[in-house]
């Protein structure tokens, strides 16, 4: 009876504590609404520290806010955790270095127009009180429960098919490419528009056959005691197609498929495992990501007639790499992407009106293969700078005379369309939507194939999706369903699993 009474009792404080949360975040989000009008025309320091002060309270109380779901306590290694860390990088780590003074106001290439920075800022804190409001506003029916449910009985499904073809794309892949790039040009020389696409989808293929390995892992109860386990039950020639891969990568000079795939495969062992990682664990596997990724970026730099083992130590001695006058020196080139959001303020809809909707359309019809040979139909305007929002603001810059992409964010996706309303229901329907996808991870029950597809992908691209757009990942999401259906339900038969 105790027991069951001290049961209640904490339940209820943590509803009111959940509450309390919820309520903050609103008075909060209306708060910075109103300033978002207000707005100094200039770059006000001390404005800008107050809305930094604000919007990493209002995080505090989101992060340490009680965690009602069984299932997610403890649970560090998800797409909330990550998604707000690449946002803090891309949408604050630049207000902070200039208010910390490493960066000056003279850098227009970052600010663009100092009239508009203030109000990016603002911006950026609303679409983060948007998405921690989104995400808790999700309701869920876990709530105290042992989770002692019985797995939904599925058949086992082979992926030897889709190895073939991963196998098949992979010797393509090296059949097209620019042999310049892969000998650690990246960012000098093209890949290929061929080598580019089939490397895409070479990608998309190993995510579906991880998918589906750790499906029938779960499935068949296998013991996952530790993560080389769980790579000796992905099959050695998936393993080593893998590897080939990502050792071509890491000799170009490129990172992202790096970082998507080491997510990939980490997020799988944890999906069949439900081990709970501690915090420390999860930091120390955050730095070290890090400064992995971070030597590479300083060794694709250096001379490209040295080998690439000559280049990483070159990088691990290097000073100046970590000498960049920064919080995070590190994150300094993705912490730039803030300029896009800059150009797309400092242009919407001063210059040109609201999109209202139609890159959000695009994306979404992008599901379709080969859809946008009907654009013309569907639009009156099919010119480049029409292609999306990463598209629209390399126009902003570099006009009809294009050189480079510029990329986007998902701020600036969101405000193209509709403004100030597009950021705030975008970031709730994103905050929203991935409270669902940690939900369908870490439950016992298997999830079904497209809410699998869904988690899995949004927590791949989870650290760079602040710098690119929610809808434009969705046909990715799909491209991996369909491939799963093909292979589960036309070309396959119930066997005995392995690779």
């Amino acid at each position: 009876m105790l027991a069951t009474r001290r049961k209640i009792y904490e339940e209820n404080r943590n509803d009111i504590h959940c509450k309390m949360t919820k309520i903050l975040h609103i008075l909060g989000l209306l708060f910075l609404i109103a300033l978002y009008f207000v707005a100094p025309v200039n770059m006000d320091n001390l404005f800008m520290q107050g809305i930094i002060v604000l919007s990493f309270f209002l995080l505090f109380l989101f992060f340490f806010k009680k965690e009602k779901n069984v299932n997610l306590k403890g649970m560090y290694m998800k797409h909330s955790t990550l998604i707000i860390i690449g946002y803090i990088i891309v949408h604050f780590q630049v207000y902070i270095d200039y208010i910390l003074n490493n960066i000056d106001s003279s850098n227009f290439r970052l600010w663009v127009n100092h009239t508009i920075v203030v109000k990016s800022m603002v911006l950026s804190s609303i679409g983060l009180v948007s998405f921690c409001l989104g995400y808790l506003l999700h309701k869920d029916n876990v709530y105290g429960r042992n989770h002692k449910e019985e797995i939904v009985k599925e058949k086992i499904y082979s992926v030897r098919l889709l190895t073939y073809i991963a196998a098949v794309l992979l010797v393509l892949y090296f059949y097209y490419a620019n042999p310049q790039y892969l000998a650690g040009y990246y960012g000098i020389e093209s890949l290929g528009i061929g080598a580019g696409y089939i490397a895409m989808f070479f990608r998309v293929i190993i995510i579906a056959i991880l998918i589906q390995n750790n499906r029938n892992i779960i499935i068949e109860r296998k013991n996952v005691t530790n993560i080389i386990v769980y790579l000796k039950l992905q099959g050695w020639a998936f393993n080593i197609i893998i590897a080939i891969y990502l050792l071509s990568v890491i000799l170009s000079g490129d990172r992202n498929p790096i970082y998507e795939i080491s997510i990939a495969y980490f997020s799988g062992y944890l999906f069949v495992s439900k081990v709970r990682i501690k915090l420390s664990s999860f930091i120390t596997l955050l730095i070290l990501g890090v400064i992995v990724l971070s030597i590479l970026g300083e060794a694709r730099t250096l001379d490209r007639k040295d080998s690439l083992s000559i280049r990483l130590k070159t990088s691990l001695k290097s000073e100046s790499y970590y000498s960049y006058n920064s919080i995070i020196p590190q994150t300094r080139e993705l912490a730039s992407s803030i300029r896009a959001l800059h150009a797309t303020v400092d242009y919407v809809p001063e210059k040109h009106s609201f999109l209202y909707g139609r890159f959000q359309l695009q994306q979404l019809l992008s599901v379709i293969p080969f859809i946008s040979i009907f654009y013309s139909s569907i639009f009156d305007d099919i010119s480049f700078k029409y292609g999306g929002s990463a598209n629209f603001i390399t126009w902003i810059d570099q006009g009809e005379h294009i050189y480079s992409g510029e990329g986007s964010s998902v701020i600036a996706d969101f405000y193209f369309d509709f403004g100030l309303l597009g950021v705030i229901i975008g970031m709730l329907c994103f905050g929203y939507l991935m409270r669902s996808a940690e939900l369908s991870m870490y439950n016992k029950k298997l999830p079904t194939l497209f809410a699998n597809a869904f988690f899995v992908w949004y927590l791949n691209v989870s650290i760079y999706i602040s710098r690119s757009s929610f809808c434009t990942e969705l046909k990715f999401v799909f491209w991996l369903y369909l491939i799963l259906i093909f292979n589960n339900y036309i070309i396959n038969r119930k066997i005995n699993y392995h690779v």
